[in-house]
């Protein structure tokens, strides 16, 4: 047989097996080619067709506009021209600030786009000797150092009607990008309604700031956050507490913590209330943010005072007690306390859980700080059609705490021993709308006015002359007829602590910066009771919170153990030098050397021994708690820094095997 006749046929099976496999690296080099060339193909399309196009994943949708902004921008009566002014050539080596300028030009095409005409966007490079350049000095937008020589960063805007008025935001920081879609929508709605809305503003705590004196500039007050950020959308005219009524063409009233006004502003209130007024109430029973009081000025009470006006309106707010509720309870640094501190269950902070769904009002805020918050409840001599729609509400997990024990100096660990859960969900802050009662019927009589004789007598001279016979009564004296009353819109919030400052407000490198979405409910509650709801179901106000509601609820388990034996200790502690105490105090009254019996040294030898014991016990269940909080923060943290990526890292290298070996087998 000759060597030609020994190779195998075509048919063979060797053939078969073995020439596939010399094809198979140009199939695949051909198909990674073809994919490749799809990729570049696709990748050229989308940046020139495609730019506004992207599927959005983030959680709060962040990159996507809100439903609320195509209908308000298409139904705005005059266009509105956009200027951004962008250092094309300054992003070189600012990587951040590039993607953010990208960001706020797309973003602005988008809102051009669903505007139908009516957002009309021009964007200019202020190249240094620019006209752009000049336009932006002019218009004061900020020029931050690049890192280049000779060349500044300008990331701004210009928003203006057509009667040349004008918004500028001088610099657009990305750090501010969670509010972007906000800002810029509160700046339309500002050109498209020329005229900002008149709101009321009624406070002793002098929310505007207070100048301090000429030569101690220093001990004024500067204005609160939640008074800076009404007066960017609104027209506030603070009104004196002891002034006789209100000014007119109000659009809405704001009432942070009143107390001591006068009964003229009380009647004035109640008029503007009951003809359809829209008010904003925040009622605090226990205001825990009250200024140092200085000399010559009224101390302001503790307790919010509205003399009648809750009675009328069908609702109370207890001052006696305030909300305690484990669930929400904020955390403050108390000795003992642990790293992560010790729970406030008075000082809550409320997560969209426990916020209403069914209003705009609070349909996009994420966190809000109480302070000691009251609880609203319904009164029977209320309305039947009076509606109460709950606004923050507490878990079941709530209970009621004496008011007296709360406040800058309450005691965690005293409110968390007294509380007790009652199952039921506090009402904290709700929207009253519907028909009210009127808390003062009759007109207010001027103790100074005179009454005037010389008026014509309706009923003429005869009733005159018949009122005078004797035996006959005096005539009733005619009562006025008041005006029919409208429905009530009324916001009402059982805590004024909420706008403080340091509830809400944190100091950074960027100036004060918000942690909670207090002002934002502010605000939106003012946007919607004024007729601009738009800019309340825009989403985010302040950074979301993320809470990882497991570790606190272990926290709460294992505070509510060791708590009880903390208290058993103190307990102890107390009982042993009370006998000490009174041990030692049997010395003469005459100064004279205390004397004892050996029963009596032999038991303070023993109560000594046993305070010492006791004390090293108390430190050492205070130190368990305290360990066993932080163990869980590092449990925490090993799970998230080691245990997941090891996790993800198994599962990898399982498939990556499992491939590997399924390949082997088919070669």
């Amino acid at each position: 047989m000759s060597k030609s006749d020994s190779r195998p046929g075509p048919g063979s099976v060797l053939t078969d097996v073995v020439s596939p496999p010399k094809r198979r690296p140009k199939i695949i080099g051909l198909g990674v080619i073809a994919v490749g060339l799809l990729v570049v193909l696709v990748n050229a399309l989308a940046g020139s067709t495609l730019r506004s196009v992207r599927i959005d994943l983030t959680e709060e949708k962040l990159y996507s506009l809100s439903p609320a902004v195509g209908s308000f921008l298409k139904g705005i009566e005059e266009p509105i021209q956009v200027q951004l002014f962008i250092s094309r050539g300054s992003l070189s080596n600012l990587p951040q600030y590039r993607a953010y300028a990208t960001r706020v030009e797309e973003f602005l095409t988008e809102m051009e786009r669903v505007s139908d005409g009516n957002l009309q966007l021009t964007v200019l490079n202020p190249e240094p000797y620019s006209e752009a350049e000049d336009l932006a000095r002019t218009l004061g937008l900020e020029q931050v150092n690049s890192g280049q020589i000779g060349q500044t960063l300008v990331l701004g805007l210009m928003l203006s009607n057509t009667v040349d008025q004008r918004e500028v935001m001088p610099f657009l920081d990305p750090a501010q990008e969670p509010t972007l879609e906000y800002d810029l929508m509160r700046a339309i709605s500002g050109l498209a309604r020329p005229e900002k809305p008149r709101v009321g503003l009624i406070s002793p705590l002098e929310m505007a700031g207070k100048a301090g004196p000429r030569k101690r500039p220093q001990e004024g007050r500067p204005p609160h956050a939640a008074y800076l950020q009404m007066q960017q959308i609104f027209s506030v005219q603070t009104i004196d507490r002891l002034a006789d009524e209100l000014p007119e063409d109000l659009d809405a009233l704001v009432m942070v913590h009143p107390a001591g006004l006068t009964d003229g502003l009380l009647h004035s209130i109640d008029a503007y209330v009951h003809q359809g007024g829209k008010l904003v109430l925040f009622y605090d029973p226990q205001h825990e943010s009250l200024p140092t009081a200085t000399p010559g000025t009224p101390r302001i009470p503790v307790t919010s005072d509205v003399g009648d006006l809750l009675e009328a309106w069908g609702v109370s707010v207890n001052h006696e007690e305030v909300v305690a509720d484990p669930t929400y309870a904020q955390r403050i640094q108390t000795q003992g306390g642990g790293s992560s501190g010790a729970p406030m269950l008075s000082w809550l902070g409320l997560s969209s859980e426990a916020m209403s769904d069914d209003t705009p009002i609070t349909r996009s805020l994420r966190f809000v700080i109480l302070a000691s918050a009251g609880r609203i409840a319904r009164l029977d001599t209320a309305s039947q059609s009076l509606v109460i729609t709950p606004l923050f509400e507490s878990s079941t997990e709530s209970g009621l705490v004496d008011s007296i024990t709360t406040g800058k100096f309450g005691d965690p660990q005293a409110i968390m021993s007294d509380h007790s859960p009652s199952g039921e969900r506090y009402v904290m802050a709700a929207r009253l709308t519907g028909p009210v009662e009127r808390a003062y019927p009759k007109p207010r009589i001027d103790a100074d006015a005179e009454i005037s004789t010389d008026a014509p007598d309706a009923m003429g001279d005869n009733a005159t002359e018949s009122s005078d016979q004797p035996g006959d009564e005096p005539a009733a004296e005619p009562v006025q007829d008041l005006p029919p009353g409208k429905d009530a819109d009324i916001v009402l919030v059982a805590d004024a602590d909420m706008l403080a400052d340091r509830f809400w407000i944190q100091e950074s490198y960027r100036g004060p910066q918000p942690v909670a979405d207090n002002g934002a409910f502010l605000l939106s509650t003012l946007e919607v009771l004024t007729g601009n709801p738009v800019l309340s179901g825009l989403r985010p106000r302040a950074a979301s919170r993320r809470p990882f509601t497991r570790i606190e609820k272990l926290q709460r388990e294992a505070e509510a153990e060791f708590l009880s034996e903390v208290e058993r200790l103190q307990d102890e502690v107390k009982n042993t030098e009370q006998r000490l105490n009174q041990l030692l105090q049997q010395a003469p009254s005459d100064n004279q050397t205390l004397t004892l019996n050996s029963e009596q040294q032999a038991e303070i030898e023993k109560l000594q021994d046993q305070r010492l014991a006791t004390r090293k016990a108390l430190r050492v269940a205070q130190y368990e708690l305290s360990r066993s909080i932080d163990r869980l923060g590092q449990v925490l943290m090993l799970i998230n820094v080691v245990a997941w990526p090891a996790l993800i890292s198994l599962i990898l290298a399982a498939g990556l095997a499992l491939r590997w070996k399924r390949s082997r087998a088919l070669d």
